[in-house]
């Protein structure tokens, strides 16, 4: 291991996302029905919101107990059922996660390079690897999500970056508590 002291950080990077996806295929298996809860509208019927988001409108009746037939009001929160990867297709709301998840990792390696934490021949492939753990940790938490944000909200792209922080920063602390990555390698 002294001939290559950064592999250590790609065997612990490879790991995290070993862990990550195996508990994230569990939680996608073992979770309820994906929704989206959604507002009425103005002017909006059932028909209008089935085919807004490619529901039959007997799946939004049958999830929301309403009887047949019955109109919607306006204000009315609904329970949108959607496909099982729904949260990985909708590309606004994915592209703003992954850039603040890639903040996150941007922000803990500046602060763990400030530090001392990250050798500096090292420090490309621990971005690298960190950047790859928090990417596959979003990707995995944004398909087994039992709902699915309607809108961007500010707490979505806080929760990002701080996830992408915290997957990042595990890297080269736990490489330090294992004995490597000390400046001096």
């Amino acid at each position: 291991m002294r001939g290559k002291p950064g592999g250590i950080y790609v065997l612990i990077g490879l790991l995290l996302i070993f862990v990550i996806v195996n508990v994230g295929l569990a939680s996608w298996l073992l979770r309820p029905a994906l929704v989206r809860r959604y507002v009425v509208q103005p002017g909006e019927t059932l028909a209008d919101i089935a085919s807004r988001y490619n529901v039959h409108e007997q799946l939004i009746v049958q999830e929301n107990n309403l009887r047949p037939g019955t109109p919607v009001h306006v204000g009315q929160v609904l329970s949108l059922p959607l496909p099982p990867l729904a949260p990985l297709l909708d590309w606004e709301i994915q592209l703003v996660g992954l850039a603040a998840t890639a903040l996150g990792v941007f922000i803990s390696f500046w602060l763990s390079s400030l530090a001392g934490l990250l050798p500096e021949p090292l420090r490309g492939r621990v971005l690298a690897v960190s950047l790859a753990v928090s990417l596959v940790n979003y990707a995995t938490v944004q398909a087994s999500s039992v709902e699915v944000p309607a809108i961007i909200t500010p707490q979505f792209a806080l929760n990002c970056i701080k996830d992408g922080f915290a997957w990042s920063t595990s890297l080269p602390l736990l490489a330090r508590v294992l004995g490597f990555g000390s400046p001096s390698a």
